[in-house]
């Protein structure tokens, strides 16, 4: 897997992919900036893994780097996660946003983080990692995305659910808003709290077929499965996901065993 910390990527630009980013960055030479210089991004030939961190300001990046970042980092480091990205540009913001993430065209904004406890921003970053996984990782297949199996389970429309479903069949009050929200809720809480979705599973069809689509489609090695990283007690409902408490040092503990 390879990282790479860049000041060059320009959100009005072009870029036909990550891979045209890269050749851009590696081509171009430094800029002189407020009395500062670009840094020269050195790449290997041909990266298995593509990611891209850009701190807004730059300023900020030494602050966001030692404080909040490096979780996502150690979450990147593990096969559980690398193996699900081919090219990936992380913006990270210390200004405020209407939204505390959003993902589009392979790239995850994270806003307001220097506000956010290291915990939730790990949580907010998995959440829109989800996005990614669920528009960009299920690559069409004769035709077919994978991602409609996991749709179809509760949704007849991208925002109209099936007859019958009730609150017990999603994972959180945000899970049930459409099809993409209720796949980045799932996935979070496959990850964090696998032992309370299977829990509730029990009194749920639906969810066990959302649990049993992740453990097979999403997590390979049986990742996450029966563990539970919860600091208490999980009720049956949530609205958000991400702002559920977890150990983050038990969850990254895990994470080195899968390295």
């Amino acid at each position: 897997m390879y990282q790479f910390f860049s000041d060059n990527y320009d959100e009005s630009a072009d870029y036909a992919s990550v891979e045209h980013f890269y050749d851009m960055a590696h081509t171009h030479a430094p800029l002189e900036t407020a009395g500062e210089q670009e840094e020269r991004i050195v790449l290997p030939v041909k990266p298995e893994t593509k990611i891209l961190f850009q701190y807004k300001p730059r300023s900020f990046r030494q602050q966001a780097q030692d404080t909040l970042v490096w979780p996502i980092e150690q979450t990147l480091d593990s096969k559980i996660f690398s193996n699900q990205i081919q090219e990936l540009v992380v913006l990270l913001y210390k200004r405020e946003n209407e939204t505390r993430g959003n993902m589009k065209n392979k790239v995850l904004r994270l806003y307001d983080i220097e506000r956010l406890w290291e915990k939730e921003t790990l949580a907010v970053f998995l959440h829109e990692l989800a996005h990614y996984i669920d528009i960009h990782h299920f690559k069409k297949q004769d035709g077919y995305d994978l991602s409609h199996s996991f749709y179809n389970i509760s949704w007849e429309t991208s925002s109209t659910v099936r007859a019958g479903q009730t609150e017990k069949d999603f994972v959180s009050g945000y899970a049930a808003t459409n099809i993409y929200e209720d796949f980045a809720e799932s996935y979070i809480y496959f990850i964090f709290h696998n032992t309370a979705f299977l829990k509730r599973a029990e009194d749920s069809e639906i969810l066990q077929k959302k649990y049993d689509f992740l453990a097979t489609h999403v997590f390979l090695w049986e990742a996450f499965q029966e563990s539970s990283f919860s600091v208490w007690e999980q009720k049956n409902y949530h609205r958000d996901t991400t702002k559920l408490d977890f150990s983050l040092k038990n969850f990254l503990d895990y994470l080195k065993k899968s390295i």
